[in-house]
């Protein structure tokens, strides 16, 4: 029996060609002899390719087993408005996906809505792709999704 997040993990991966892609040989030696920063605009999808499924499965199993998501999310059931996430640095997405899959299972009909922050518009481009792609597959949870193109230092909510 496939799990939610397998379900998931597997739409996501069959659906989005730029998991099909070989690694940019430029982007390897960078990773693998950096000095400085990724530039994330440049080599997002080759990041994305190399790096998603790795947080995405390190994000499932910190929230199934490390730690919960405080029990006021479970609050959110009740209320009128919205549960609020805000993730700074969001990178593309594999733990928003993570998150909300994981309250999709274990807060049935919460309502949440998420603010996506990242100074880079590439990854916020394939966070939205994933996203989007695992969003129908979310059916005990109503979530909105907001994405912010902003360095967080500079970002006023």
């Amino acid at each position: 029996m496939s799990t939610p997040y397998s379900h998931i993990a597997s739409s996501i991966q069959k659906h989005l060609p730029f998991f099909d892609l070989a690694p940019h040989s430029e982007f390897t030696h960078l990773i693998h002899h950096r000095s400085s920063g990724v530039d994330y605009d440049q080599y997002a999808t080759e990041y994305s390719r190399r790096y998603w499924f790795r947080n995405y499965w390190k994000s499932v199993y910190f929230f199934e087993y490390e730690y919960h998501p405080p029990c006021a999310l479970r609050l959110a059931v009740n209320q009128q408005e919205p549960f609020h996430i805000t993730v700074l640095g969001a990178g593309s997405g594999a733990d928003t996906v993570a998150l909300l899959t994981w309250i999709n299972k274990h807060v049935p009909f919460a309502h949440v809505s998420v603010t996506l922050v990242d100074r880079s518009k590439k990854q916020l481009e394939l966070a939205k792709q994933c996203i989007d792609r695992a969003v129908p597959h979310l059916t005990e949870t109503t979530c909105s999704v907001k994405y912010v193109h902003a360095d967080f230092k500079d970002w006023i909510p």
